[in-house]
C-alpha cells in the first residue's frame, strides 16, 4: 500500500524560486527551502526506469513519490502563495505520480486526510488527486475557504491532467531526462511554463476535453482548397495541361437518353465551383478512420474502473475502455476492456483500405488519444473532406507506425496535424479488450434486411427505450418480430426461425446499432442477422471501405448481465 502522509503532520518553510532552481542541496538545508526531494528514490533514478518496475519495487517507488508529492502539497497549503514556484513544483510532482502510477486509490488518500469525497463537485479526472495532494476540503466550515478550495480543485485538476498527458506521450529518451531529483522537476516545470503556466495549461486541457481535440474548420478556405484539388483531378483525367480551362457541358435526361442542354454562361459560372469540389475525392485513409469511429460509436466508452494491477505498464491504454485493436489477421477489433458479463457490442472490421503498411505482426492498437481525435474530427462524414491522411514512420520508437492527419484549413491555426499512433499491446496485462468467437454460436433466427428496409426502420425507431423494457426478438406465426419499445418490426428475407424462442437484449444497445446501420453508407447487399438465445446477435454488413461483423451479447432473463460464452480476451502472447 502506498504510504499516506497526513498534511497536518508536516511542517515546511516558504520555498523561494531561487531555492527551487538549485540542484543537489544538502539534506540539512531542506527546511530552509532547499531540495525538492528529501531522500533518494528507491529502485529507479528516472521516469523511464520507473516504467519497468514491478512488484515490491514498484510499490516502494510509488510510496516514495507519494510522500514527496504530499510534502510539497502540504508546504504549498501552508505558504498560501497561490501561483508561486511551490505550486508549480507540486503540480509537476503530482503529474508525474499520476502518469507513472494510474492505479493509485485517491479515495483512500482522501479518507486518510478526512476529506469528504461527496463534497468534491468537480467532474475533472484529476480532481481527487488535487484535493488529496493539496489538502483541499470544499466542505470547510469557512464558506470563503470552501469556495476557494472548490475553484482551485477545478482549475488545478485540468493542469495536472494536461501535464500528465504530456509525460505519458514522452519518448524513452525524454523520460530519462525526468530524473527523480530537482533537475527532473525543473524539466517538468519548464514544460508547464512553455505553454504559459498553470492557467494556460488548464485552458488548453479544458478545450481538449470540451471538444475532444475538435479542429475548427474554415469552410470557405476548405471549399477553395477542394475546388483547386478537384480541378487537378479533372485535368489529369482529361489529359489537360496544368492551368488549362476545363470545358463544362450540361446534359439532361429525357426518358433513357441524355440530351445536351444550353444554359446561360452565368449559370455555369455559378455552379462550376461545386462541380470542381465534387470532383475532389476524400482521402481513403481519413474516410476509413472516420468510418471506423462511426461504427465503433456503438461500443460504449467509459473511464476505467477496474483495478489496474499490471495495467500500470500501459497507462495510455488504461485511460479508457473502448479500444481499436489491429489483429495479426489484418482485421480491426473494436471492443472494450470490461468484464465479460457486462460487455456491450464487439465489432470486427476488415478494411479494404490499408491504414498502416506494413501491417504489424502482433496485436497493436490505436492510441486512445489518437482515436479520440479521429472521432472528434472524422465522425461527421462531411468533415472528412477537410483532412488528408498518410502512413508515417513514427518518431516515437515505442510505436509500430503512425497515421498522420493534417488539415490546411484550420480556422485559427491555419494548419493542424495530428499523429494517430499504432502502439503494440504488451503481454502480461491484467485485462485485455474482448473479442467474440462463433465456435459455439448456434443461431435460432437467421434473416436479412435490405438497405431500404433499414431506412424504413430508421423512420420508426423510438428516440429512446425505457430501462424497464427489454428488447425482444421472437418468432410470430412462422415469421419474425423485433419488439423495440412499443414498435414491432418485421424483417424481410427470413431464412430460419425456431418457434417459441426469444432473444433478449439490454435496453438501448440494439437501438444504437440500428441507428448506426441506418446512417452508414452501406453497399447494396443485405444486412445479415443471426441470433442465438444464449449467445447473442451476430450481424454482417458492408460498405465500400470495409466488411464488418458485429456481435451483441444477449442478456440473461433474470438479470441485466450479458451472456459471456462467446466472449474472450484477445490472446496476446
Amino acid at each position: 500500500m502506498n504510504k499516506i502522509v497526513d498534511n497536518s503532520t508536516l511542517t515546511a518553510a516558504p520555498v523561494s524560486l531561487g531555492a527551487l532552481q538549485g540542484v543537489g542541496v544538502p539534506q540539512d538545508q531542506a527546511e530552509d527551502g532547499g531540495a525538492v526531494f528529501k531522500s533518494v528514490a528507491p529502485h529507479a533514478s528516472n521516469a523511464d526506469d520507473a516504467k519497468g518496475l514491478n512488484g515490491e519495487a514498484r510499490v516502494a517507488l510509488s510510496g516514495w513519490l507519494a510522500e514527496q508529492c504530499q510534502r510539497s502539497g502540504s508546504a504549498y497549503k501552508r505558504t498560501r502563495l497561490h501561483g508561486d514556484a511551490l505550486q508549480r513544483q507540486t503540480i509537476a510532482l503530482l503529474s508525474l505520480e499520476v502518469a507513472l502510477f494510474p492505479e493509485i486509490d485517491w479515495d483512500e488518500r482522501l479518507d486518510a486526510l478526512h476529506i469528504d469525497r461527496a463534497h468534491i463537485t468537480s467532474k475533472h479526472k484529476m480532481c481527487k488527486a488535487v484535493a488529496a495532494t493539496f489538502g483541499l476540503d470544499s466542505k470547510a466550515d469557512n464558506l470563503v475557504e470552501a469556495r476557494q478550495a472548490g475553484k482551485m480543485i477545478d482549475r488545478l485538476a485540468l493542469t495536472v491532467e494536461w501535464l500528465a498527458n504530456q509525460i505519458r506521450s514522452m519518448t524513452p529518451a525524454q523520460l530519462k531526462a525526468v530524473t527523480f531529483d530537482d533537475q527532473g522537476v525543473k524539466q517538468l516545470v519548464a514544460l508547464l511554463m512553455s505553454v504559459g503556466g498553470i492557467t494556460k495549461a488548464s485552458d488548453l486541457q479544458r478545450g481538449i476535453n470540451n471538444g475532444r481535440g475538435k479542429v475548427i474548420i474554415d469552410r470557405f478556405a476548405g471549399a477553395v482548397k477542394r475546388a483547386d484539388k478537384g480541378k487537378a483531378v479533372l485535368r489529369k483525367r482529361d489529359g489537360l495541361a496544368e492551368g488549362a480551362d476545363i470545358p463544362i457541358s450540361i446534359t439532361v435526361t429525357v426518358g433513357n437518353k441524355q440530351v445536351p442542354f444550353e444554359v446561360p454562361q452565368s449559370l455555369v459560372e455559378s455552379i462550376k465551383g461545386q462541380i470542381y469540389e465534387d470532383a475532389y475525392e476524400v482521402s481513403p485513409i481519413a474516410n476509413m478512420l472516420g468510418e471506423l469511429v462511426e461504427v465503433g460509436s456503438v461500443v460504449a466508452h467509459r473511464e476505467q474502473t477496474l483495478a489496474a494491477g499490471s495495467l500500470g505498464a500501459d497507462p495510455e491504454m488504461y485511460a479508457g475502455s473502448r479500444q481499436f485493436v489491429l489483429r495479426p489477421d489484418q482485421s480491426i477489433l473494436i471492443s472494450s476492456i470490461t468484464p465479460t458479463d457486462s460487455c456491450g457490442p464487439v465489432v470486427v472490421a476488415r478494411p479494404k483500405v490499408a491504414i498502416v503498411d506494413p501491417w504489424p505482426a502482433g496485436f497493436c492498437r490505436l492510441s486512445s488519444e489518437g482515436w479520440s481525435f479521429a472521432e472528434a474530427n472524422l465522425l461527421d462524414a462531411d468533415r472528412r473532406k477537410y483532412f488528408d491522411a498518410s502512413i508515417m514512420a513514427s518518431a516515437n520508437t515505442a510505436c509500430a507506425a503512425s497515421i498522420e492527419l493534417i488539415t490546411s484549413v484550420a480556422g485559427i491555426e491555419k494548419a493542424r496535424s495530428y499523429s494517430v499512433d499504432v502502439l503494440p499491446i504488451a503481454s502480461g496485462l491484467a485485462s485485455y479488450p474482448l473479442e467474440f468467437t462463433l465456435d459455439k454460436f448456434s443461431p435460432e433466427f437467421e434473416f436479412a434486411v435490405s438497405r431500404e428496409d433499414l431506412k424504413a426502420w430508421g423512420a420508426l425507431l423510438p428516440s429512446r427505450v425505457s430501462n424497464r423494457h427489454k428488447i425482444e426478438l421472437m418468432s410470430v406465426g412462422g415469421g419474425l418480430s423485433l419488439l423495440l419499445g412499443s414498435h414491432d418490426f418485421y424483417p424481410s428475407h427470413v431464412t430460419k426461425v425456431t418457434d417459441d424462442e426469444e432473444v433478449l437484449f439490454a435496453p438501448g444497445i440494439l437501438l444504437s446499432v440500428l441507428r448506426m446501420l441506418v446512417l452508414l453508407p452501406l453497399t447494396d447487399s443485405d444486412v445479415e442477422f443471426e441470433a442465438d438465445p444464449v449467445g447473442g446477435m451476430h450481424i454482417r454488413f458492408a460498405t465500400e471501405a470495409a466488411d464488418y461483423e458485429l456481435y451483441i451479447p444477449a442478456i440473461m432473463e433474470r438479470g441485466p448481465k450479458a451472456h459471456s460464452r462467446d466472449l474472450r480476451p484477445i490472446p496476446v502472447a
